[in-house]
C-alpha cells in the first residue's frame, strides 16, 4: 500500500463510518446483553505513539479507538463505554513500564490490552508478567497485532514463548477485504462473536489484513474464522484460557491501517471488552489444535468413574483414525493418572478412568503427535467430583421378634431415606430382600432364600417404606432377614440393613409328645357389658392321638364344641416360666373344626399356655369362625379362674 493510498484511506474515514453504521449486514441490530465481570479496569500496554489518546494518525502512532473503533481519542485514566454500556477505564502502561516493573506494572488491572507490541520478543519481561498474570488467573489479556506487525512494517511478532504460542500468516497493510468463514456459537453471558455473522467484509480490511493462525498452537479456541490477503483461512479471534481462570482473546484483524473507524472493529473490540472471565462461558466449539476434548465440564459422585472423548481432525475439520492420543489428569485428587487410545472412523478416542483421589476437580488434557514431531495439545476440560448423597436404609421387623411358632407368617419393613446436601435428587431404585436360616446362631450369610423385591421412587430423597413378602418358616432355629437398597444410577450409593434386634427371630422346636389339659374362664372385653367365655380341653401334641376335646361357652349360651383337630403345634417358649411341672413345653397351638350353636362347619384357632401352677398366669386365647366364616367370638386374656396343664405323655 502507497502512502498516497494510505492517507486516502484516512481522508474517507469520516464516510466509510456512516456508510458501515447504515449499511453493513455484518452487524447485528441489538447490542450486547451486559457481561457479568467485564473489563472495567484496562492496562493499554504499547510501544509506539502515544498510547491511548494519540491521534497522530497511522504510521506515527494512534490508538485504537481512533484508528478503527469510534475515532475519538481519550485521555489516560479515562472511561470508554461500549454499546452494551459497560465502561472501563483505561489507563497507559508502556511496555517500557513492564520491562522494568515486571507483573507488578499490570496485576493492579483486570484486563490488559496489548497493541502492535511486533518486537514482543525483545522484551522478556513482559512476556513472562503476561504469562504469569494469566497463569494466576490475575484477569484478561487482550492481544492486537493485525497490520502493523508484518515484515513490510514492524516485523513479524515472535510467540514462541508465550504462555500459549502461535504463528500466524502476517499480509500487512494491503487495503485488501476478506470473508468470515466461521463464527462461534455463544449463549449469553458469553459475548465474544455477538453480533457477527459470516460472509464477506468489504466496508473495511480488517479480515482480508488479518495476521490469521497457521500454526496448530496448544490450547486456542476459534471464535472467528477468516481468509486474508494471502489466501490464510483460519483462526483471526480466538480465545485460550489457564487452570485458574486467566483469559487470553486474540485478534489478527486489522485494527491500524484500517478505512478508519468503523461499525465491524467496534464491535469486536466492545465483545472483547464486554467478555466475561474467570469464569468466560466459552464453549471452546472448535479448537486450533486439531484435537479438541469433551465433555467441558462433568460433574459425579466421588469415587465413580468418568470418560472424555478426544476429536482428531485435518485442516479442513474432517476426522482422522489411526492417531494415538495421550490421556493425562493434569491436576486434582486424581493427578498424574494418564491412558492413551488410539483414534477411530470418525476421529474419536476415548478415556475412562476412576476417581480413587475422592473429592476434588480434575484438569484433563490429550495430545497426540504428528509425523514432524510437532505436539497438538486440546483444550482442558475439568471433571468435578462431589461427595455423593447417600442413601440410609433403616430396616425394623414388621412383624415378630423374638420367639416364633412354627409356619407363624413373618414379614419384614424398610424405610429408606436420602441423605446429604439438599436439594436432594429423587430417590429410586429397589430393596432386595431375603431371609436367611435356619442357623444355629443369628447369621446373615447361611441358607438365605429370596424374600420379594420392591421397587422405590420417592421425589427429593423422601422416605420409602417397603415390605417384604410373607414367610412362614416351619423349621426350628435362627433366622435374620436382610434387606438391601440398590439406587438406579449412581446418584445414591448401595446399602443394606440387618440388625439382630429387630431383624433375627427364633423359630420354636415342636414337641410331638404330650398332651395339655384344663381349662377356666376368660373375660371378652370387648362387648358391653363384659363377657365371661369359659373353655375345657384335652389335646393331644399329635393330631393323631387322641381324645381330642374342647369346649368353648360364652355370653346366653352360644357354644362351639370341637369334632377334629386339624393340625396342633406344641412348643417351649423360654419366655414363659412353667415350673412346676416340667413336661417339655408350654405353649399349644391348634386349630379344628366343629359345630357353632349346633350348626356343623364353624372353626376355631387357639393359643393355650401353662405358666406354672396355680394357674393365674396360664393364657388363653381363642378365636371362633361360623360356617359361613363370620368371627363370632375373639378373646385373649390370662385365666382368671382355673389352670392350663402341659403333660409329657
Amino acid at each position: 500500500m502507497t502512502y498516497n493510498t494510505i492517507q486516502r484511506k484516512i481522508g474517507i474515514a469520516t464516510i466509510v463510518i456512516t456508510l458501515l453504521l447504515a449499511t453493513s449486514g455484518m452487524i447485528g441490530q441489538t447490542p450486547n446483553a451486559n457481561a457479568l465481570a467485564h473489563s472495567s479496569n484496562v492496562a493499554y500496554v504499547f510501544d509506539f505513539g502515544t498510547g491511548i489518546s494519540d491521534t497522530s494518525g497511522p504510521g506515527a502512532g494512534s490508538s485504537i479507538l481512533v484508528n478503527a473503533v469510534n475515532g475519538v481519542a481519550i485521555s489516560s485514566g479515562g472511561t470508554y463505554t461500549t454499546s452494551s454500556g459497560n465502561a472501563a477505564t483505561i489507563s497507559d502502561v508502556p511496555v517500557s513500564t513492564v520491562d522494568s516493573g515486571g507483573l507488578g506494572a499490570i496485576s493492579g488491572f483486570d484486563t490488559v490490552i496489548l497493541y502492535e507490541v511486533c518486537d514482543i520478543a525483545s522484551h522478556p519481561n513482559l512476556i513472562t508478567a503476561l504469562n504469569t498474570y494469566l497463569a494466576n488467573g490475575d484477569g484478561k489479556v487482550m492481544i492486537f497485532d493485525g497490520d502493523r506487525c508484518a515484515t513490510s512494517v514492524a516485523g513479524v511478532p515472535d510467540y514462541s514463548t508465550f504462555l500459549f504460542p502461535f504463528t500466524s500468516s502476517n499480509p500487512g497493510p494491503v487495503g485488501a477485504s476478506g470473508s468470515i468463514t466461521f463464527v462461534e456459537s455463544e449463549s449469553s453471558p458469553a459475548t465474544l462473536t455477538s453480533g457477527i455473522s459470516t460472509g464477506p467484509v468489504t466496508t473495511t480490511d480488517a479480515v482480508g489484513d488479518s495476521n490469521t493462525f497457521t500454526s496448530n498452537a496448544g490450547g486456542w479456541c476459534a471464535a472467528l474464522d477468516g481468509t486474508n490477503a494471502l489466501g490464510a483461512n483460519s483462526i483471526q479471534v480466538g480465545y485460550v484460557r489457564t487452570a485458574n481462570g486467566g483469559l487470553a482473546i486474540y485478534n489478527g484483524q486489522d485494527t491500524w491501517f484500517t478505512f478508519g473507524p468503523n461499525a465491524f472493529d467496534k464491535q469486536v473490540f466492545d465483545n472483547m471488552l464486554d467478555q466475561p472471565f474467570n469464569p468466560d462461558s466459552l464453549p471452546c466449539g472448535v479448537p486450533v489444535t486439531g484435537i479438541k476434548l469433551d465433555p467441558l465440564t462433568a460433574t459425579n459422585p466421588a469415587g465413580a468413574s468418568h470418560t472424555v472423548t478426544a476429536t482428531v481432525s485435518n485442516s479442513t475439520g474432517g476426522p482422522v483414525s489411526g492417531v494415538t492420543v495421550t490421556f493425562t489428569v493434569q491436576s486434582g485428587p486424581n493427578a498424574g493418572v494418564t491412558g492413551t487410545a488410539v483414534s477411530d472412523a470418525s476421529g474419536h478416542a476415548t478415556f475412562t478412568y476412576s476417581d480413587t483421589g475422592g473429592v476434588g476437580m480434575d484438569t484433563i488434557v490429550a495430545v497426540f503427535h504428528d509425523s514432524t514431531g510437532g505436539t497438538h495439545t486440546s483444550n482442558t476440560v475439568e471433571k468435578t467430583w462431589v461427595a455423593p448423597p447417600r442413601a440410609t436404609t433403616v430396616v425394623t421387623t414388621s412383624s415378630q421378634t423374638g420367639n416364633v411358632i412354627p409356619g407363624t407368617s413373618v414379614s419384614d419393613s424398610a424405610n429408606v431415606k436420602g441423605s446429604g446436601t439438599t436439594p436432594l435428587p429423587d430417590l429410586t431404585g429397589s430393596i432386595t430382600y431375603q431371609i436367611c436360616g435356619p442357623n444355629t446362631s443369628a447369621s446373615t450369610s447361611l441358607n438365605c432364600a429370596a424374600a420379594g423385591t420392591v421397587a422405590i421412587t420417592t421425589p427429593n430423597g423422601g422416605t420409602f417404606t417397603a415390605v417384604s413378602s410373607a414367610q412362614s418358616p416351619t423349621a426350628p432355629g435362627s433366622y435374620c432377614w436382610t434387606a438391601t437398597y440398590t439406587p438406579t444410577g449412581s446418584v445414591y450409593s448401595t446399602s443394606n440393613s440387618t440388625t439382630t434386634t429387630n431383624e433375627c427371630f427364633n423359630v420354636l422346636t415342636p414337641f410331638t409328645q404330650g398332651k395339655m389339659t384344663g381349662g377356666g374362664s376368660v373375660t371378652d372385653t370387648s362387648g358391653t357389658p363384659n363377657t365371661k367365655v369359659t373353655h375345657g380341653f384335652e389335646l393331644y401334641c399329635n393330631v393323631n392321638k387322641g381324645p381330642n376335646n374342647l369346649e368353648i361357652n360364652w355370653g346366653a349360651g352360644n357354644k362351639f364344641h370341637l369334632d377334629s383337630l386339624t393340625s396342633a403345634i406344641c412348643v417351649n417358649d423360654p419366655a414363659i416360666s412353667s415350673t412346676p411341672p416340667v413336661a417339655g413345653f408350654n405353649t399349644y397351638v391348634g386349630t379344628g373344626t366343629g359345630s357353632y350353636n349346633g350348626v356343623a362347619g364353624a372353626t376355631a384357632q387357639w393359643t393355650f399356655t401353662d405358666a406354672g401352677e396355680p394357674g393365674t398366669n396360664d393364657h388363653a386365647k381363642m378365636i371362633v369362625t361360623d360356617s359361613g366364616g363370620n368371627i363370632v367370638l375373639a378373646v385373649s386374656g390370662n385365666l382368671q379362674h382355673g389352670n392350663q396343664q402341659a403333660h409329657n405323655h
